[in-house]
Parts: C-alpha cells; sequence; structure tokens
C-alpha cells in the first residue's frame, strides 16, 4: 500500500504474484527538464528474482503448451 500523507491518497496493489519489483528511475521531461528518482515510481508485479534456482519459490519455469497468467488490482481511495 502506498499513501501521500498530504492529500491522503492510498493506492493499494493486489496481485497473485509472490513478488512486486519498485523501481524509481530519473526521467527526463519536456524541453530536456530532468527530474530526480523521486519524481515517478515503476511497480511491476512478478515472481521473485532468480526463483528458478531456489526450490523454495513458485516456478517461472513456462512449459510448451502451457499458459501463463496473472492478476494485478490496483485500488484508490482516500484516508
Amino acid at each position: 500500500m502506498l499513501n501521500h500523507d498530504g492529500t491522503r491518497r492510498v493506492m493499494q496493489i493486489l496481485t497473485d504474484q509472490p513478488g512486486i519489483q519498485r523501481s524509481a528511475p530519473p526521467l527526463k521531461g519536456k524541453i530536456g527538464a530532468g527530474y530526480d528518482g523521486f519524481h515517478g515510481l515503476c511497480l511491476e508485479t512478478q515472481h521473485h528474482p532468480d526463483s528458478v534456482h531456489h526450490a523454495e519459490f513458485l516456478t517461472t519455469i513456462l512449459c510448451p503448451g502451457e499458459t501463463c497468467r496473472s492478476v494485478t488490482v490496483h485500488q484508490f481511495s482516500k484516508q
């Protein structure tokens, strides 16, 4: 769950994936304007990194003929 105290906005992520990757890369805006790593946020639901090498993690191996599906729901509200 992410929240913004100033506006009381809340974002909750519900997923059937066991992990989530967060990144906040620096970005370039219009006319070369720079934004540091805290002006944006990327959240990607996924399996755990390197899970193929850890028997205790869910498998990421997809065999021929199999289908991979996942569900992620973003809920927005105010506190």
